[in-house]
């Protein structure tokens, strides 16, 4: 997947948030992936007037980093945690070296240099079907709770 992942995603916000808006009383909201080269684009989508701005979130805002993904919403070690068991791994945290803000460009920057057991490439949607597939086994930390809720709460507040 690369560091570009999310590259289509934030590309297609401004086109499904004008269809969207454009329905009689339809209040919406966007939460988006960021990174700083997006800035530009989620910015574009409040010049147009697409959507106001305190209507857009980011992962960001919800992390202690400039940058993020959802992945990052779980915290590097339920993530890790994720990936190790549907890769058959066993990551840790201190072994993503790189000082990078978000945690999936963490783990691919140390999985350039090693790679996973099998030589399979990574695919961030992998540990996310381990998670939907597993979600009764699984136990998330407080702290990833909290900001799943904090995420939530804040969406709702806008969606009232």
């Amino acid at each position: 997947m690369g560091n570009n992942a999310g590259w289509w995603f934030i590309d297609k916000v401004p086109t499904f948030v004008a269809l969207l808006g454009s329905q009689q009383k339809l209040n919406i909201a966007a939460l988006v992936d960021f990174q700083e080269k997006d800035r530009q684009s989620i910015e574009n989508m409040w010049k147009k007037k697409l959507i106001q701005k305190k209507q857009v979130f980011t992962y960001a805002d919800f992390v202690d980093g400039n940058e993020a993904d959802v992945e990052d919403l779980f915290g590097t070690a339920f993530y890790l945690k994720l990936v190790n068991a549907e890769y058959g791994e066993s990551l840790k945290a201190k072994d993503l070296g790189s000082q990078h803000p978000r945690l999936i460009c963490r783990l691919e920057d140390h999985l350039k240099d090693n790679p996973l057991k099998g030589g399979t490439g990574f695919n961030h949607y992998r540990p996310a079907r381990y998670m939907v597939e597993h979600a009764g086994e699984l136990r998330p930390t407080k702290a990833v709770l909290d900001r799943f809720e904090n995420v939530f709460r804040a969406l709702n507040l806008l969606l009232k």
